[in-house]
This record gives structure tokens, C-alpha cells and sequence, in this order.
């Protein structure tokens, strides 16, 4: 494994810990550095979700919000809710952007379509 692909997981790692410290759990991750260092990150409850997904080509991350059955199944309702253009080539970091969403006191409320 290269440099960059231990800095990820170095930096998910961080992530989880600041989310774990506000009660945000991490539901899943994916990771392909063979495909622009593309990153997804689906974080929240059992019911309500938010998925990151990072576009390290185009240096955007797509927020979708989640709305899913009282068991958490995997299989729930998305919607995209924003794109953000981070410029991580210039030292922005967009799991800091992923950190920062989740300070808003209360979350986002999800609103089924």
C-alpha cells in the first residue's frame, strides 16, 4: 500500500473518532484508489442516513440523505441533497467537510419524498 492510500485510512480513522464523539455512527465505507481515489462514507442512524461520496477527479463531494426501515436495512431511499466543490489539490480536506455537517445541533432533518 502507497503513502496516499495509508493517509486515507489514517484520516477515516479520524473520522470515525470526531463522529463516535458525537454519538454519528459510520454504517459503511468504500475505498478505490484505482478509481481517482473515490471515497463514499455513510454515516447516521439505523433510520436516517447521510452518504458521502467523494469524486477526487472532479473534486466534488455529493451529500445524499437516507431514509431507511426501522430495522436499518441496507436498501433505503437517496437523495442527493447538495454537491460541493472542494479544492483538495489546495489543502482543503473534504472529510473535514463530512466532520463539519454533523456540528449542526440538531441534524438535518430528512424529509421523505
Amino acid at each position: 500500500m502507497g503513502t496516499n492510500h495509508v493517509k486515507h485510512f489514517e484520516r477515516m480513522l479520524l473520522l470515525a473518532k470526531h463522529l463516535d464523539a458525537r454519538g454519528i455512527h459510520i454504517r459503511g465505507h468504500e475505498y478505490d484508489p484505482h478509481f481517482f481515489g473515490m471515497w463514499k462514507v455513510v454515516a447516521g442512524s439505523f433510520e436516517h442516513r447521510f452518504q458521502f461520496l467523494w469524486d477526487d477527479r472532479d473534486q466534488v463531494l455529493t451529500i445524499s440523505e437516507g431514509s431507511f426501515g426501522k430495522f436499518g436495512s441496507q436498501e433505503g431511499t437517496w437523495k442527493e441533497v447538495r454537491e460541493i466543490s472542494i479544492d483538495a489539490r489546495k489543502g482543503a480536506d473534504p472529510f473535514k467537510y463530512v466532520e463539519d455537517f454533523f456540528q449542526t445541533d440538531p441534524l438535518p432533518a430528512f424529509e421523505p419524498t
